[in-house]
């Protein structure tokens, strides 16, 4: 994003500016530029991108810290498979209540 922005600013100065057709120095010209509200709006373009792309603030962010004290069964230590049937089952008692299946979950368990 920021080197999108700088071209575009650059093309603006460069190419559609008036100023540096009529001054009469550099140095007039860089106090042109100083004052230029160009920059300004750059600056908010940037702050603006940065504060929308801050991950801390995203949906995605608050989920993941909703959920991050649940424990997938296939990770978790309660979890036991019934080697005749193959069916895997939580051993807590307090755990889920049917024959586990892939992506099941909880926040009672513990990471092996």
């Amino acid at each position: 994003m920021e080197k999108l922005v700088e071209e575009m600013k650059t093309h603006i100065c460069d190419e559609l500016c008036l100023h540096p057709r009529y001054a009469e120095s550099q140095e007039e010209l860089d106090r042109t530029c100083a004052d230029c509200r160009l920059s300004k709006y750059v600056r908010r373009i940037m702050d603006t991108y940065n504060e929308l792309n801050c991950f801390e603030k995203t949906q995605c962010a608050a989920l993941m810290q909703k959920y991050s004290k649940l424990v997938l069964c296939n990770e978790c230590e309660y979890s036991r498979m019934t080697e005749s049937t193959g069916i895997w089952w939580c051993a807590l008692a307090q755990g889920l209540d049917s024959d586990l299946i892939a992506g099941d979950g909880c926040s009672k368990g513990k990471r092996r």
